[in-house]
């Protein structure tokens, strides 16, 4: 019966058990990600501009001892 179609075939994608549940899946990890990356930042001090100033310094003798 080929132009037949069951009701569990005529559900749309959304409708899926096994959809729904890896959508909630991924909505919870999102959000625990981002609760967990806003945390961060707000607790953590960024040096993205920072930069560095040297000062080369010799450690090396300047006379030959033999």
């Amino acid at each position: 019966m080929q132009g037949i179609l069951t009701q569990r075939e005529k559900r749309s994608l959304f409708q899926r058990t096994g959809v729904i549940v890896a959508v909630a899946a991924l909505a919870i990890l999102g959000n625990a990600y981002g609760a967990f990356a806003m945390f961060h930042r707000f607790t953590h001090e960024s040096t993205d501009d920072a930069f560095i100033d040297v000062h080369f310094v010799t450690v090396a003798p300047k006379i030959a001892v033999t």
